[in-house]
């Protein structure tokens, strides 16, 4: 099962290693990446965050917390998601 809270904490990670210029870069590649969890599921957004992560000239740490946040949703796919209000 994948937990909505930790893969945020996640994405945001990922999103910091990515992008230096401003926190709006950083929301819209969350965003995308969560509403891509959601329609096609953990593994083919994983792939897509290391596709994002190998357009970057990063060092092995940055990589290494990308990487992180993409094994961490796509051990959890196929995801089912639970509402509880």
């Amino acid at each position: 099962m994948l937990d909505i809270i930790h893969v945020i904490e996640y994405l945001w990670k990922a999103a910091h290693q990515l992008f230096f210029d401003s926190s709006f870069s950083c929301e819209r590649w969350v965003e995308s990446k969560l509403q891509l969890i959601l329609e096609k599921g953990g593994r083919k957004t994983a792939g897509s965050i290391r596709m994002s992560a190998a357009k970057h000239s990063l060092e092995a740490k940055k990589k290494k917390i990308i990487e992180k946040a993409a094994i961490y949703i796509a051990e959890r796919a196929p995801i089912r998601i639970i509402v509880t209000i």
